[in-house]
């Protein structure tokens, strides 16, 4: 592949100082700001576009150079605020969707296809907080046009740590967050809080840089302008004087020249070649484009619109934003779009920008991936003091990797149990990570580094072109001279191991198992179930602790889960080798081909919430799913984490014979149900229920009924066995733990045993289990796991 000629773009680019997003802080407990969704209109930077040719050479697309933006945003900046609360504080947030009503077109009759883009809501990413009402609840919408209040309560116990906010209304997610609808989100610890990771010797008080990644998508948006082409005009004098949304292209003596009038007839464009001349390579691909198209006229539709749309270009007339889906989002597309389109990974809304900090200083980077789809790799490799970052022949020195390195001290807004070491900070969609950075300058010039981003083996070698270089750098680090002080001392491991994080989850505490299967095939779906937000959700009681298995068909998916942290216990690869982890999240990678076990606990709040995929565009395509919390005296019904062998027993059937559990029990799997009573009219039509349900081989259902038989009952026909416990306490009920001591009363009961007569699942309830279908559902699933 040959070199791309460095062009000036680095000389015209200034790199702007590094900034955070504009701060809001509470006072005296509350945040209380508001948001305005609104398009915004604004220059951009967009570096040199290429393309391919037939020798899968790299050619110039398009010149760098500033560009008109319109996208969606937070008040018509960039990137949102930051928002800054203390545990304990209120955050109220009044959105205000100021987005034009849509077309009927753009909105789509399938769930699951992308649409709706200008509905809205507010999620707090990783935050323990209420999912209900007006907290933070993605499950509502406001329309174009409304306000909506959401008011947070943060618990007083909240961790202090990194997190962010983003649009969360299916359908639009990904559209809206890689517009820049997305901030920081920092919970400060409550005054006098000795037990934070910000009390610690080392990490108070130091230098905080809030890194905000996003992956910004832009797309030309079609002018509509009608073409005339002139081949043969003798002068600018013989052209059109008037027009509405017409762009003549003139060939006058050899040369091009452009004039456009805009769609109320003024005009916004005259210009030839010699006033060009910083656009040759647009010009002469234009110039090519137009040799077959000379006469005749008019030309195909589609031939002229790409001529207008490269005269639009070419005069600086084209507004490029994010419309269209399908053009923006696909696996590979955003890498084709850093070539193709000039798409960058900004931190907070800048390109590139320039962080300038003190030799030994030791700075707080709170790492926050905001994009859609593709890994960042954060790496420091540091510029020879000789070269500077718009010299031609920079040499990256990327071996020569800061010895110091890079201290990790926190993912997803939760302490590590102890510092890492690293050159290289991971980050998928969603991923947070608190880096100390510690970097030491003993010459008496400043020296520089580059933060970049070494995902998918990007050289920065000055051999590797241009073009699939200069994407991958993030930001510049300036290092100040030492002015003769000794560096900071970073943080004791002991001080470190103080640090308050969420309490263990020992096994004696895990009881249920969920399994959770992010897929690709046949369509976008979890557990093969695409998203509804009235379909069955997934259960959970509150106060629980359960243990779950991520896996995915295809592919890698960042899965995320609202309100709740889990634990990272451990990852089995496909031969079986099980690798801990002991490390808390609300988002992780889950790989093709392995198997990755977490536990979470339901505290504190109750309501609808959701699990996902952070690639954003998978979420909106139905890679989702509804989770349900309820606060019930009984047991919801659940996979175990710890099956245990059923109580044995022997029962009088109707018949009054004897049967044993063991002689019941199918050659698979058994359903034993137990009956609150024999005449209640919810067991009736559980009961009919059962019947009606086409039962699989291998699988029998056994009813229990409390008290001897009763006169018509189970009625004739009944296609299953049902025996009766008419002990005076009702002794087969208690071993099963279906009977309420209190009331001497028995209790509805539902649970799965396995051919080795083990409880897998159960649910004990003062109301009957009606859904047959989702028993054997599980027991499907159960299946293919022997």
């Amino acid at each position: 592949m040959r070199e791309i000629q460095r062009r000036s773009e680095r000389s015209e680019y200034q790199h702007p100082e590094f900034r955070s997003g504009e701060e809001r802080v509470s006072e005296n407990g509350i945040l209380d700001t508001s948001l305005a969704i609104i398009y915004d209109n604004r220059k951009g930077w967009r570096p040199t576009t290429y393309l391919r040719d037939g020798n899968s050479d790299l050619v110039v697309k398009n010149n760098a150079g500033i560009v008109n933006l319109r996208m969606r945003s937070y008040d018509q900046l960039p990137v949102g605020p930051t928002l800054r609360v203390r545990a304990g504080d209120v955050l109220r947030v009044h959105l205000k969707n100021q987005l034009p009503v849509e077309k009927p077109e753009n909105h789509s009759a399938t769930l699951n296809t992308p649409h709706g883009f200008n509905r809205t809501n507010l999620h707090t990413h990783g935050l323990h907080v209420s999912p209900a009402a007006n907290s933070d609840n993605v499950l509502l919408e406001v329309h174009p046009g409304q306000e909506f209040e959401s008011e947070i309560a943060i618990p007083t116990d909240h961790l202090p740590g990194t997190f962010w906010y983003h649009a969360h209304v299916h359908g639009a997610t990904s559209i809206q967050v890689s517009s820049g609808m997305a901030g920081a989100l920092i919970i400060e610890p409550r005054k006098g809080d000795q037990t934070s990771i910000e009390s610690v010797p080392g990490i108070a008080g130091v230098e905080e840089r809030i890194c905000l990644f996003q992956q910004v998508s832009f797309l030309p948006e079609p002018l509509g302008y009608q073409l005339q082409l002139l081949p043969d005009a003798p002068d600018t004098d013989s052209l059109p004087t008037q027009g509405n949304g017409l762009a003549v292209v003139a060939k006058i003596a050899g040369k091009l020249h452009f004039r456009v009038f805009d769609a109320s007839g003024l005009k916004s464009a005259d210009l030839g070649e010699s006033d060009l001349a910083d656009k040759p390579e647009e010009i002469e691909r234009l110039r090519q484009a137009l040799q077959s198209v000379w006469p005749p006229d008019p030309i195909p539709q589609e031939q002229a619109e790409a001529v207008v749309a490269a005269v639009g270009s070419i005069l600086g007339l084209t507004t490029y934003t994010l419309e269209d889906f399908g053009a923006a989002f696909a696996n590979g597309r955003w890498p084709r779009g850093k070539v193709e389109d000039g798409w960058r990974t900004t931190i907070n809304g800048q390109v590139q920008p320039v962080i300038k900090i003190e030799s030994g200083r030791i700075q707080r980077f709170r790492f926050i991936h905001g994009g859609v789809r593709d890994e960042i790799r954060v790496q420091l490799a540091p510029i020879p003091l000789e070269s500077a970052i718009d010299d031609e022949s920079l040499p990256y020195d990327v071996e020569a990797l800061n010895e110091e390195g890079m201290r990790e001290i926190a993912v997803d807004g939760i302490p590590l149990e102890r510092m890492r070491k690293t050159e290289t900070i991971s980050l998928f969609p969603g991923y947070r990570s608190d880096v100390l950075v510690r970097l030491t300058n003993d010459t008496s010039q400043t020296q520089r580094y580059l933060m970049w981003d070494g995902a998918g083996n990007v050289s920065l070698d000055p051999s590797a072109p241009d073009a699939e270089k200069d994407p991958a750098v993030l930001a510049i680090i300036e290092v100040r001279p030492s002015k003769g002080s000794s560096a900071d001392a970073w943080p004791s491991a002991h001080d470190f191991s103080n640090v308050r994080r969420p309490d263990p989850i020992p096994d004696g505490e895990v009881f249920g198992l969920q399994a959770i299967k992010l897929q690709l095939r046949p369509s976008l779906s979890i557990n093969g179930e695409p998203f509804d937000p009235d379909g069955r959700p997934i259960t959970l009681q509150l106060g629980r602790a359960d243990q779950w298995k991520l896996t995915t068909d295809l592919g890698s998916h960042p899965f995320h889960i609202h309100v709740n942290p889990f634990y990272f216990v451990s990852e089995t690869n496909s031969a079986g080798m099980t690798t801990p982890q002991g490390v808390w999240r609300d988002t992780l990678l889950v790989r093709s081909g392995t198997t990755y076990d977490v536990r979470t606990r339901y505290r504190r709040y109750i309501g609808d919430f959701v699990l996902h995929c952070h690639i954003l565009d998978h979420e909106d395509q139905g890679m989702m799913k509804v989770v349900r919390v309820v606060n019930d005296n009984y047991e919801v019904g659940t996979k175990l984490a710890k099956p245990y062998l059923a109580s044995s027993w022997t029962l009088p059937d109707a018949s009054g014979t004897d049967q044993s559990l063991t002689d019941l029990m199918g050659e698979e799997f058994t359903i034993l149900v137990f009956l609150e009573s024999q005449g209640c009219p919810a067991c009736n039509e559980q009961i009919q229920n059962f019947s009606n349900a086409s039962i699989p081989d291998g699988v029998k259902i056994v009813f229990v009924a409390p008290g001897a038989k009763e006169a018509g009952f189970p009625g004739p026909m009944f296609p299953h066995h049902v025996v009766f416990d008419a002990s005076d306490q009702r002794d087969v009920f208690r071993d099963y733990e279906c009977y309420l001591a209190t009331h001497q009363s028995p209790l509805h009961g539902a649970f799965i045993l396995d051919d080795q007569g083990r409880v897998r699942w159960r649910e004990i309830s003062d109301e009957p289990f009606m859904e047959i279908e989702h028993l054997l559902n599980e027991i499907e699933l159960m299946g293919t796991e022997q």
